[in-house]
């Protein structure tokens, strides 16, 4: 099997793997805008990106997995119709779920949900895959702030605040696509938060 990434790209995931493992915040390109992450397990590195950030706790972070396989590690309560709703969403959808676990106590929501997105984006999904943890993405922006709707959108005191910044689609001024967000309670309640 060939290897589906470049050499370049391949250096690029090594040394934003090695931040993330550290401890570290990096500044990357998601399927959706330009996110912050880190180690969503890692209470430390949550931390620190939520100073970063400005964002106020408890509100919560979303955090992406690499496979659809891997969401009843992170919550107890994955109603069937999570399942259905992810593979017939045509945009990226973050579901937020019940009683979130195995992640840092600052990524859950209010009553301890977890809002979850399974990437389709190569790299994305690719850093998930090597970190073997969930990684946190939240918009690049500070708290309050409008979301970046490209690199240079972003402010030289996230750029200066992060370990990495991922050398890829810097370029690009696509228009940013927002995530839906559907809360999905355990009964199997949906309301959409995010259209």
């Amino acid at each position: 099997m060939t290897n589906r990434f470049s050499p370049d790209e391949e250096q690029i995931l090594r040394k934003a793997v090695d931040v993330l493992r550290s401890g570290g915040l990096i500044l990357y390109p998601t399927d959706t805008i330009w996110g912050l992450g880190c180690d969503a397990s890692r209470e430390d590195a949550v931390e620190k990106l939520i100073r970063l950030k400005g964002k106020e706790e408890g509100q919560g972070l979303i955090v992406l997995l690499d496979d659809v396989n891997r969401v009843e590690r992170y919550t107890r309560a994955v109603p069937a119709v999570a399942y259905d709703l992810m593979e017939l969403s045509e945009k990226p959808l973050t579901l937020v779920l019940d009683e979130g676990m195995m992640v840092a106590s600052a990524v859950l929501g209010p009553e301890s949900t977890i809002a979850i997105r399974v990437t389709q984006d190569p790299i994305c999904r690719e850093l998930v895959r090597r970190l073997r943890k969930p990684l946190v993405s939240t918009s690049a922006n500070l708290a309050g702030g409008p979301s970046p709707t490209c690199f240079a959108d972003i402010t030289d005191s996230l750029k200066s605040g992060v370990d990495y910044i991922l050398p890829l689609r810097q370029a690009e001024k696509k228009p940013p696509v927002a995530s839906t967000v559907i809360r999905l309670k355990a009964d199997g309640q949906i309301r959409i938060l995010r259209k």
